[in-house]
């Protein structure tokens, strides 16, 4: 099953399956990304569903991410599943420096082709159309194996699987933008 749904429309039909009895595979562009996902999952007891993220929790070589993750859960009582949360107001500030001024036009003059390293990988903002290139994680929740999902999420015995990762020069495609410029 191919979905766009996330939140509570994705937990509704992950229950329908599940009360239905239908044990499905579905593939989405950012379930994992929501709270209560991982405890939907759990709870239906079926399918399994693969998405993908800039980073996953438990994701091999990002220990930066985890340790962020576990300071924001400290600070904020809610789970960090969104590194762009991190990245965003980063990115924000070092573009301002570098503008040397808070004037719109400016800041978006200083974030072409800039790159930064994150917690969860090199990313760059290219410049011809101001899209933001990241690593990409295509991931799948499931059940605790002890091997591929080695710890539960949500309070769940269901985690975070790697399927495949990709840098962000993987996942460039070319731009025919012609994007207007002040």
């Amino acid at each position: 099953v191919i979905t766009g749904n996330w939140g509570q429309d994705l937990a509704l039909l992950l229950k329908s399956a599940g009360d239905s009895g239908y044990n499905l595979r579905y593939f989405n562009h950012s379930a994992g990304g929501f709270p209560g996902t991982v405890t939907s999952i759990s709870q239906a007891k079926t399918g399994l569903v693969t998405w993908v993220a800039e980073w996953h929790p438990g994701q091999a070589d990002r220990a930066q991410a985890d340790a962020r993750a576990k300071e924001y859960k400290a600070k904020m009582n809610q789970d960090f599943l969104a590194p762009r949360m991190d990245l965003v107001p980063r990115m924000l500030a070092a573009a301002v420096a570098k503008a040397q001024s808070t004037e719109t036009v400016k800041i978006a003059k200083a974030l072409e082709d800039m790159s930064m390293d994150t917690i969860f990988g090199p990313v760059k903002m290219r410049g011809k159309d101001h899209q933001l290139l990241l690593p990409q994680v295509v991931n799948t929740i499931a059940p605790v194996d002890g091997k591929t999902v080695k710890a539960g999420w949500e309070g769940t015995n269901y985690g975070f699987r790697t399927d495949a990762v990709y840098s962000a020069q993987q996942v460039e495609q070319p731009t025919e933008c012609q994007m207007k410029r002040p």
